[in-house]
This record gives structure tokens, sequence and C-alpha cells, in this order.
């Protein structure tokens, strides 16, 4: 949720804060390999935490597992990453979520109660740290018929010491429109299965437009976040008439607009409030 703009870990690029908003809170609902956002990590007994700001997946492609991740920068700008390793390098740790570490990106130390002494040497120092930061490492989880998916990030020492972390390079391929694109369809994809599982409450009387609204309030951010990423970069709204009608109903009806809503229901094929529709 974009309420934390003072937050040393605030994100700072418009892709980022979209994708804040639209793979957080109910808005979490995976695709089969979809992203998963990483934000940081809890503050430890030191005061310590770890920024990520990072949206990673997983691709099977050409034989290769493929790592994708879009990362906030300090610069204001998301940058892609690209990582590939072969399934048969995963398949040969004998942890339940082998480790790999993905090379050049790190978890930034941060203070929470901005104390800058805690990532200023300090303590870390005292305990022989010259890197204050940490490797980016992440728990692959296996899903159906062999595929991975992304289980957690590992950042604590002990974790680390039982699965050492396979370390992969990164690959050429950094295109950060080509993966902001996708982003864009798979957060389409989210909000039309929240707005068809919304509106079938709405025709089977079991909601009001208070509550609806009430539950919803994930959904209005991630709608507003993709809006407003749309308008800066100038690009094409990527919903067709057909799912605009579908989320002005749902708007019109938890503004309590019934006449518009009834008038836009109308409108809609039958199928749309009974069908049921999948869960990512």
């Amino acid at each position: 949720m974009a309420r934390d703009k003072l937050s040393p870990c605030r994100t700072r690029s418009r892709q980022m804060t979209m994708v804040k908003n639209c793979y957080t809170g109910d808005m979490v609902r995976p695709l089969e390999g979809g992203a998963q956002f990483f934000q940081s990590t809890e503050t430890g007994a030191d005061g310590v935490s770890y920024c990520y700001n990072s949206l990673i997946s997983v691709e099977h492609k050409a034989g290769q597992l493929q790592i994708h991740v879009l990362r906030d920068s300090k610069d204001g700008q998301a940058h892609a990453y690209n990582f590939a390793i072969l399934p048969d390098e995963i398949q040969r740790s004998k942890a339940d979520a082998p480790l790999v570490s993905l090379r050049g990106l790190k978890g930034e130390c941060f203070s929470p109660k901005g104390d800058k002494e805690v990532c200023n040497g300090g303590i870390l120092k005292t305990i022989g740290l010259k890197d204050i930061d940490i490797p980016m490492v992440i728990a692959l989880g296996k899903a159906n018929a062999g595929q991975y998916t992304i289980s957690h990030l590992v950042y604590q020492p002990k974790d680390l010491a039982i699965s050492k972390p396979k370390e992969v390079e990164p690959t050429a391929d950094q295109d950060a429109n080509k993966f902001t694109n996708k982003i864009v369809q798979e957060i389409r994809h989210k909000l039309m299965n929240q707005a068809k599982r919304k509106l079938a409450s709405v025709h089977t009387q079991s909601t009001t437009p208070k509550s609806l609204a009430d539950s919803s309030e994930q959904f209005r951010f991630c709608s507003m976040a993709l809006e407003g990423f749309l308008k800066e970069k100038k690009m094409s709204d990527p919903f067709s008439p057909d799912e605009k009608m579908t989320l002005a109903t749902l708007t019109n009806f938890m503004n309590d607009d019934h006449t518009a809503e009834a008038a836009a229901t109308q409108r809609m094929p039958a199928s749309v409030g009974n069908r049921k529709v999948k869960g990512h």
C-alpha cells in the first residue's frame, strides 16, 4: 500500500509503486509462475532491516529456469535483471526449497526507525561485517508438473549455512520495458478476476455498496496505481471495452450509484455474474 512515503524503503519509481499496490494485500493471487513482490525484511533485534523492493518471477523456457527481477533503484527508476539456471542444477539440491543467490543484487540495510548509525558501521562493524548489505537469495518452491515458483527470500545466516545457495550470473537480456509490459497484462488479469468475483456477489445480493467498498481498498489502490503509471508512460489502456464496462459497473455500485449500476448491468451478458471465475 502506498502510504509510507517517508519510509527509507519506500518505492521511488512509478513501476514499483504500481507493483507494490497490485502484489500485496488481497491482490496477492499469483498466476502459475506469477511474480511476487518483496519489499523488506522484518526488523531484527539489532534494529536492522533490509530493503528489496523487487518483483521476482520464474519462467520455464528453452530448457532453463529463467528468474526475472524488476527492482527499484535509488535513481528513481526500475531496472530489470534476468538470471538463467538449468533445472538439473536445482534438482541436485536435497533441500525442499533449493536456494539461489542472484549475483549483483542485494538487500539494502536500513533502519525503520531512522537510526543512521545502524547501517553506517556501528553494530555491524563490531561483528566484522564490511559490507552492510546482504546478497539476494531466493528459495524455489516446487509447483505442479515439475515447475518451480518463488517461495520466499532467505536472509538469516543460519538458514544460509544449512543449504548453501547456488550463485547465478545475470544474463545479457535486461529489458525493463519488456518485463513491465508483461506485468501490466498480469495486473489487468488480476483486476478483472477480482472485479468479476465482486460483481458475482452483487448479482446474488450478498453484499452492499458499503461492505463491498470497504473490502476493496487494495483493489482500488491497484486500479489507481495502474492508471497513474499508464498516464505517466503514455501507454495504451490494456482493457477491452467490455472489461472497462465491467470495471465501471463495479465502481458505480461501490459508489452507491444505483442508476448507473442498473443501466450498465442490463448491458452486461447474464453469464458475467453467474459463471465461476478461477482465482489466481
